[in-house]
């Protein structure tokens, strides 16, 4: 029994689910209702920090900023896709 064996085993016990890709091992708790609050709270947060750095990027031509409305929105994207995926499990399970 090698180690993912083992992790798969023990997150099994938690009625959770694991998925194996070739390089990442992406782990999902069951508690969606909290998860999912908690993700909306960050998108807002995360729109919230980013205001700013739209400004400065569009207006002032700041390239830093540019990089951070980047990096920001590839964050806001697998907020969204993780809702996105959970909603959708949800649904198939009524």
């Amino acid at each position: 029994m090698d180690i993912l064996d083992v992790i798969v085993h023990l997150f099994s016990l938690e009625r959770g689910y694991i998925f194996k890709n070739t390089s990442v091992i992406s782990i999902y708790y069951g508690r969606k209702q909290k998860t999912i609050m908690d993700k909306l709270q960050k998108i807002e947060s995360l729109i919230a920090t980013l205001a700013p750095d739209f400004a400065k990027f569009y207006n002032d031509n700041n390239n830093a900023a540019g990089t951070r409305v980047r990096k920001g929105m590839q964050e806001l994207k697998t907020l969204a896709q993780d809702i996105r995926v959970e909603v959708q499990n949800k649904k198939n399970e009524a």
